[in-house]
């Protein structure tokens, strides 16, 4: 049984996991050198590497780091380009979720539900991507929460036993995160937070306020060399760096002195506050605009405002609360811990969600959220035959919320109705986010003219369900809900092995924690999903047996697992100095040159690995095939059977 609730706040910079203590107060997991405060950067070496520790190395090695995902999850066909691998926004954030739930059981042991903050302005497809993400790592969603809705409850919580009056308070919620703006306006009345409307910009947040000083730094260099610093990536990560340092230091001071070193040059000058409000003053007044949208969605004023409270680590910025208080006379305050406060309001909603009771009666309440984008179906106008977006659920409609739409057969036997589902504010389906086709499976012996009742409902996370029911025969008939551009994941594992190189060679993880069977699987799982976890569990053995005494009939693919090894790190090495020397090239001949050089290394660095790789799979595939008992203990001798049982049923019965 898990000892607490948990909650994920999966940033686009920095990413926090809390947890309720045994005495109903949230406390953050901070078991690592940042402190509860882990960067959302990953880095693929020897092993996965997540945190400061992967921030530092992608200096070295850029091609190997990954950022900044969190903007991405859920677009259609969305990769990350990392070691010659097209990677999802969804393992990537599965990797840095599977860190923060180390963190956490290293405080309060194992665990298998957390919640998940999402921006409030996130889509359904972010939405569901968020939970793939989030199962990839082994972890089950109890629920999902908005980000500001969650600040909310963490900064009101403490004053849950104290109520005496039901006093009815709104209070406007800014999120200035570090890749997303959220503002969402909450009516408290007693233990009840209800959203009564939100609004925001996932384009919006710190990393853009640091773009602002990262074109000012380049551009004094640009003038003063000639050179811009911004075209060596790894350059480029330290401008980065220097500008949330600077960033951070203009929130305290009214100057911070810049110095920068680029291909052997240095420049250095002093950043005034000013200066750096006058670059970021056109995006403050995009989230002014934002909050003034929200409260004209609500039918509110400033006026009707009791509270503005900031959270989000770049709403520290002093003009942020200058701006605002320009609108209200009423407090404009600053979250009392605004990097966790969110994280901390996620970990309360998940023991207020839990069976498990982890508030007593005093400490309980209720989230009512909206929808942050209007769900409808595709239709065509009768007058002008053109296909329009017909809303059935308006955004910050209170949630949970559904709309059934009538449909008829329009043949006898038809087998199938087919809805088309948008979420968006627009008429137009082309400026709308088509989240699929719902097919409704029908019995074929239905008459022309039959009419079904497709109901579509936002669930209280603002995910999506369908349901049809033809009323003739009072019977359900079976929705498959077909999502566009999200293709089957494989298992972290598999993405494990193919993003390091001599990962398991070196490994010296427990198996017990690392080799789990992953929940989701079963006997009713893909044959796909299946074969894939055998694959990986041969990748594994293999992996660990590349410098151990294997079979006969094993030793030419252990060589060549050796051989293709030191390619991978050979061809690596190559890479990484052409990518050097590419960047110091000035003249556009030679530099295309080079370009063609770097591709041709990377060509050849991608087909090592994936050498690599399929030795790894075919190493351990023999191993076991004539030693099993010698390469592998009896608990994952247990899950291996388990697997080839499942398969053997899946053949058996397809």
């Amino acid at each position: 049984m898990q000892k607490a609730a948990v909650g994920l706040d999966l940033g686009t910079t920095i990413s926090v996991a809390a947890y309720v203590d045994s005495s109903g107060q949230p406390q953050i997991a901070a078991h690592d050198r940042e402190q509860g405060l882990v960067p959302s950067a990953i880095f693929f070496g020897d092993h996965v590497i997540v945190g400061n520790d992967a921030v530092d190395l992608g200096y070295q090695d850029f091609e190997s780091y990954a950022e900044g995902f969190k903007r991405d999850i859920g677009k259609p066909h969305y990769q990350k380009r990392v070691r010659l691998c097209e990677v999802p926004a969804e393992v990537l954030t599965g990797f840095l979720v599977e860190r923060l739930v180390q963190n956490v059981q290293h405080e309060i042991g194992p665990l298998s539900e957390v919640v998940v903050t999402v921006p409030a302005y996130f889509d359904e497809r972010q939405r569901s991507a968020t939970q793939r993400a989030v199962a990839l790592a082994g972890i089950k969603v109890l629920d999902i929460i908005n980000e500001p809705t969650a600040a909310a409850i963490a900064a009101g919580y403490q004053h849950l036993r104290e109520m005496s009056d039901q006093a009815v308070r709104k209070i406007l919620v800014y999120d200035l995160g570090g890749g997303t703006f959220d503002v969402t306006l909450l009516e408290i009345e007693g233990r009840v937070f209800k959203t009564l409307a939100t609004d925001g910009d996932i384009y919006l947040g710190g990393r853009d306020f640091d773009e602002r000083i990262v074109d000012r730094i380049a551009q004094s260099f640009l003038n003063k060399h000639g050179v811009d610093p911004r075209c060596d990536p790894a350059d480029l990560l330290r401008l980065n760096a220097l500008a949330r340092e600077a960033k951070h230091a203009l929130s305290l001071h009214d100057s911070f002195v810049v110095s920068f070193q680029h291909a052997g040059l240095i420049d250095g000058f002093t950043l005034t506050r000013e200066a750096f409000e006058q670059a970021v003053a056109p995006l403050i007044e995009r989230t002014a605009m934002t909050c003034q949208s929200v409260l004209s969605d609500a039918n509110c004023q400033w006026s009707d405002v009791d509270e503005v409270l900031l959270v989000g680590g770049s709403s520290r910025i002093p003009l942020v609360a200058a701006r605002l208080r320009q609108e209200t006379s009423q407090p404009v305050t600053l979250a009392e811990q605004p990097d966790v406060v969110v994280a901390q309001g996620a970990a309360l909603y998940a023991a207020m969600r839990s069976e498990q009771r982890f508030l007593d009666s005093q400490s309980q309440f209720e989230v009512v959220n909206v929808n942050a984008h209007s769900l409808g179906i595709q239709g065509v106008d009768l007058a002008t035959k053109q296909r329009v977006n017909q809303v059935i659920i308006p955004r910050n409609s209170p949630l949970p919320a559904s709309s059934t739409q009538v449909f008829r057969t329009m043949e006898d036997g038809q087998k199938n109705v087919r809805v088309r589902l948008l979420e968006g504010e627009s008429e137009n389906p082309v400026y709308c986010s088509s989240l699929g086709q719902c097919v409704v499976h029908l019995d074929p012996s239905l008459p022309k003219g039959t009419e079904i009742r497709v109901c579509c409902s936002y669930d209280a996370s603002g995910t999506i369900t369908v349901t049809a029911q033809v009323p003739a025969t009072k019977a359900s008939a079976f929705v498959e809900m077909r999502r566009e551009g999200f293709a089957e994941l494989e298992p972290l594992e598999v993405w494990r092995t193919r993003l390091t190189i001599g990962e398991n060679a070196s490994a010296a993880e427990d198996e017990s924690d690392a080799w789990i069977v992953d929940a989701s699987l079963g006997p009713d799982s893909s044959i796909g999903d299946l074969l894939s976890r055998l694959d990986q569990i041969y990748a594994h053995i293999g992996g660990r047996a590349i410098e151990s005494a294997v079979p006969t009939a094993a030793v030419s693919t252990q060589r060549l697992m050796r051989q293709s090894l030191a390619e991978s790190r050979t061809l690596r090495r190559l890479v990484d100095m052409l990518n050097k020397k590419q960047a110091l090239q000035t003249q556009p001949k030679e530099r295309m040159q080079m370009q063609g050089h770097v591709a041709r290394a990377r060509m050849a660095w991608d087909q090592a690995n994936k050498l690599y790789l399929h030795s790894c799979v075919g190493l351990g595939r023999t191993c076991l095939q004539h030693d099993r008992d010698g390469f592998i203990d009896d608990a994952l001798s247990e899950q291996l059977e388990q697997l080839e049982q499942w398969i053997r049923e899946r053949v058996t019965s397809g």
